[in-house]
């Protein structure tokens, strides 16, 4: 009969105590990862809806800068008492007013406010757009861009 080696169940102890350590170990960085991906979603809805907003701003400045006189004009109509018609025609453009589905909802409005200027000299107007994501994840998102442009009118002749 041998007598019992006390090296050899040394070795045993010291095994499970680096497995036990290894385990651990593993488990906690799985676990940081996936707190880390559920992260990583909520930060790429936010950007979505940061993007698209900026994105329909762009728009409205585009055609504010295009189609300057219809708003100058609608908006001299508000101030005389005839009425929001005309300015509600030029805000209520089916790009800048509308309604995305696709792999996300998002439902977006756009609003033109002229800013006191002198008259026939400068032109400056708030653009405010309002935009209500919502993620397949179930998370919503709203976000609110204001722009104030302003700019000079060029008469002709001059």
């Amino acid at each position: 009969m041998k007598p019992i080696n006390s090296k050899s169940g040394m070795a045993i102890v010291l095994v499970m105590t680096l497995t036990m350590g290894l385990l651990i170990l593993g488990s906690s960085y799985l676990k940081s990862i996936s707190q880390r991906s559920n992260h990583n979603t909520i930060e790429l809805g936010s950007i979505q809806a940061d993007l698209l907003a900026e994105g329909i701003t762009q728009i409205a400045m585009l055609k504010l800068k295009e189609l300057p006189g219809p708003l100058y004009y609608a908006a001299l109509c508000k101030a005389k008492g005839n009425g929001n018609g005309p300015l509600d025609t030029y805000s209520g453009d089916a790009v800048l007013n509308g309604a995305i589905k696709n792999e996300f909802s998002a439902k977006y409005s756009t609003t033109f406010t002229m800013l006191p200027s002198k008259l026939y000299e400068d032109m400056n107007a708030k653009i405010t757009v309002v935009l209500n994501l919502s993620r397949p994840d179930g998370r919503d998102y709203e976000r609110q861009i204001e722009r104030t442009v302003s700019g000079e009118r060029k008469l002709s002749g001059k």
